[in-house]
């Protein structure tokens, strides 16, 4: 949603570029009016749209999750807690700070903290909780 309102704000502003090239190379002519105040009329309906969609697409969860990828792959990892317990509940051992988290396939997790790697297998013995700060 918030590409196709992007897509719009951009084809709302190529439209007025076109209808201001076309005004000023027609201005005496007096047809071209009506058909200039209808390509206004055109691009201020695709503005209003795309800007609507733009919002709407800002809000969305799907953007939210993607601007926090963004933010973690960029900078270095988010605060996060990592809790490995097992299954009694017992705590084994927890991790704290700004991390980066590799998204694995499988039973492992595997995360960077101050550029040591850290690989923590899942099994049934064991349960690791990744917990945002």
């Amino acid at each position: 949603m918030f590409s196709l309102g992007i897509f719009l704000l951009i084809l709302s502003i190529a439209t007025f570029i076109v209808a201001y090239v076309l005004y000023r190379r027609s201005f005496r002519n007096k047809n071209f009016k009506g058909i200039f105040n209808l390509i206004c009329v055109f691009a201020v309906v695709i503005l209003i749209g795309g800007s609507f969609l733009t919002y709407k697409g800002l809000q969305a969860e799907d953007f939210k999750r993607w601007m926090k990828n963004f933010e973690s792959n960029y900078s270095g990892g988010l605060e996060r807690r990592i809790t490995v317990v097992n299954k009694d509940g017992e705590v084994i051992k927890e991790y704290t700070g700004k991390m980066d988290i590799e998204e694995t396939t499988g039973d492992k997790i595997v995360f960077i903290i101050d550029g040591k790697k850290y690989i923590i297998y899942n099994s049934i013995f064991n349960t690791v909780f990744v917990e945002e700060i």
